[in-house]
């Protein structure tokens, strides 16, 4: 079964990862394709600088695994 999850950067920015978190959760049943694009809309109002990627398939633990990275300052 396929996962989704969301990791924020920086980590110390607790604000950002509940404000991130609460927007991922209600895009939970969106199209692959719409996730970055929306997360970072949503959370672009408070972080103007805001990135959102999904993480490249070389990188996951397993094939159908969904990792989304926040860069709260616009760098990936």
């Amino acid at each position: 079964m396929a996962s989704r999850s969301l990791r924020c950067y920086p980590t110390s920015d607790k604000q950002l990862l509940a404000s991130a978190m609460d927007a991922f959760l209600d895009l939970e049943m969106a199209a692959d394709a719409e996730v970055a694009d929306e997360l970072a809309e949503r959370l672009r109002p408070m972080y103007p600088a805001i990135v959102v990627r999904r993480i490249e398939v070389i990188a996951k633990q397993r094939p159908d695994d969904e990792v989304w990275y926040v860069y709260r300052d616009g760098s990936s």
